[in-house]
């Protein structure tokens, strides 16, 4: 990452996050000229983000989109393990889906305050 480089989501320098960025791989469609066997009908495409940051902003708002992208369960899968290395696991997506899924009044009250706590950190 540039010195000068920063997150597209938190607008923080990537190179003064007290932790490593998260890299955000996207996949485009490659050239309609693919002929080359160095393309497998995609490119990628990466942008490196401040995970905890956006774990954050979906937990606090609810929405499952980075950068026009919806979050896949691989996604999600991937950001989690990141979040237990960079020793934030309390706010992990997974989880939280999960209780979201599980629709008791216990679950909720649960999922409101991780939330909550999200929003503070925001």
């Amino acid at each position: 990452a540039g010195l000068t480089e920063r997150c597209p989501v938190s607008n923080s320098l990537v190179s003064m996050l007290p932790y490593p960025p998260f890299k955000l791989l996207f996949k485009q469609p490659s050239p309609p000229s693919s002929s080359s066997s160095n393309h497998r009908g995609k490119e990628e495409d990466h942008a490196l983000i401040d995970g905890q940051f956006l774990a954050f902003q979906v937990l606090a708002h609810w929405d499952f989109t980075v950068l026009g992208q919806p979050l896949t369960e691989g996604f999600i899968t991937a950001l989690d393990k990141y979040l237990k290395r960079c020793k934030a696991s309390a706010f992990r997506l997974a989880p939280a889906l999960e209780l979201a899924r599980e629709g008791t009044e216990s679950a909720q009250q649960e999922l409101a305050l991780l939330r909550a706590k999200a929003a503070r950190r925001l």
